[in-house]
């Protein structure tokens, strides 16, 4: 279990203007070097902190002066309270592939509500398009139904299109899913479409923006990463390329996937009526075709991914925070 003091001292941190990524890496390290704990750091600071005692700048420093954990003592009772864990670099359930794949720019805080085991489950992204084709989304819901059934949990960004179909797929298999959002987790509800599944227990959605942010364009482009980075896995059913001034979300998971060295496989584009150009693309740069019917076999049969059962199976280390 982690402590609500650090978890408030980190959403305090995250929430600082000037506080991004790189930075929170940063000071993370720093307090581990000198055997400190993060939440030590602001009041050293107004305490006449030398910048260099630790290695981080002057203008480090100065931010530091500013932080008041306190202040966000009402906000974050109000998470809590909504069910929402902050799950941060120092937190025991804060997944280590994120660090080891995405580096500095790996999210340090992790908001997340649901079943927080689900986090340490192996797990299979699953993308394609929001407007894709009736085939593409039978093969992305029958795709998740083998997944989950294989003892693998399904991960997807919980737009329309794929990303619905392979939460659903999941679902309806009574497997656990991840809802990877590219809004703030007060943002998120439960969607009419899933009234008829299983969804406590099951299910964990993750935000790595303000808890209150709205969806944008840009931060879609960012959730992408996250998905990737969390999973064993990727699979793109239905992608379209990039074009000049708009690039395909589909399509940049996929790349996102090959450059954090995360196992592209990419449904064969000719066993789909439009041919997604996306798929013959990704493909080229990298990505293992897979034919619809062999797809899940193919992925658990390849070195690279680890296919042990989720831990989410064992309801006695659940954590669910519905």
């Amino acid at each position: 279990m982690s402590d609500p003091r650090t978890d408030l001292a980190w959403f305090s941190l995250f929430s600082m203007k000037g506080f991004g990524p790189k930075r929170l890496h940063a000071l993370r390290r720093a307090a581990q070097v000198a055997g400190l704990e993060v939440t030590d750091l602001p009041a050293m600071a107004r305490e006449g902190l030398d910048p260099h005692t630790l290695g981080l700048g002057a203008a480090t420093i100065e931010a530091l002066r500013n932080v008041s954990i306190d202040s966000r003592q009402r906000d974050f009772t109000h998470l809590r309270e909504s069910g929402v864990a902050v799950v941060h670099l120092d937190h025991p359930g804060y997944p280590s592939a994120l660090v080891q794949r995405m580096g500095d720019s790996a999210p340090p805080v992790l908001f997340c509500k649901g079943t927080i085991a689900i986090l340490a489950a192996p797990g299979i992204a699953l993308v394609g398009s929001r407007h894709a084709s009736p085939p593409a989304l039978e093969i992305a819901r029958a795709t998740a139904h083998a997944i989950a059934c294989a003892g693998m949990n399904v991960i997807s960004g919980y737009a329309g299109g794929i990303d619905t179909q392979a939460h659903l797929g999941a679902l309806e298999a009574d497997g656990t899913t991840t809802l990877v959002l590219s809004s703030g987790i007060m943002d998120f509800s439960r969607k009419p479409v899933f009234a008829h599944v299983r969804w406590e227990g099951n299910v964990l959605a993750i935000s790595q923006f303000d808890p209150n942010m709205k969806w944008n364009a840009r931060s879609a482009m960012v959730r992408n990463k996250l998905a990737c980075a969390l999973a064993q896995a990727v699979l793109v059913v239905e992608s379209g390329v990039h074009r000049p001034g708009k690039m395909s979300g589909t399509f940049d998971t996929g790349l996102s996937a090959l450059k954090l060295g995360v196992p592209l496989f990419v449904i064969e584009p000719r066993t789909l009526p439009s041919c997604p150009p996306g798929n013959t693309e990704l493909i080229k740069r990298g990505g293992t075709a897979v034919a619809p019917a062999d797809a899940v076999a193919a992925i658990m049969a390849d070195r690279r991914v680890r296919c042990s059962a989720s831990p989410a199976d064992d309801h006695d280390r659940q954590l669910s925070l519905l």
